[in-house]
């Protein structure tokens, strides 16, 4: 835990931190509220989390969604119990880097807009 601080204090303290973090949840919130499918799990704004973006979809396109980021060795976390097949996560903790997340958003965009990108999901070439 000290580690942990002392690395957070490197980077200015929690409030740089939480700011990040409520940046990177915004961008992936910013690209769900275009998509028609995508939606997110917790709909009212006030009440979603700015560290873990829980995500809502059809389950095919949930399978599709995971098989891409595993073959990009992106890390997506899974929903929970009954939900599990139909949402997944992306954690926006301040290990996640911007670039990670806009590497998501490039993923989750080739999966559902395929033809706004010269690769589309599960050709395992997104690059």
């Amino acid at each position: 835990l000290g580690k942990q601080l002392d690395r957070w204090l490197e980077r200015g303290g929690v409030t740089p931190l939480e700011r990040e973090s409520r940046e990177k949840s915004a961008m992936l919130y910013n690209f769900i509220d275009q998509s028609s499918s995508l939606q997110t799990f917790v709909q009212e704004p006030k009440h979603r989390s700015h560290s873990v973006v829980c995500i809502a979809a059809d389950p095919a396109l949930i399978q599709q969604i995971h098989a891409e980021a595993t073959r990009e060795r992106i890390i997506l976390g899974s929903g929970y119990g009954r939900l599990q097949e139909s949402t997944f996560r992306i954690a926006t903790f301040p290990a996640i880097q911007k670039a990670h997340i806009e590497r998501a958003i490039e993923l989750l965009s080739s999966c559902v807009y395929p033809q706004s990108l010269s690769t589309s999901c599960g050709t395992g070439l997104l690059r």
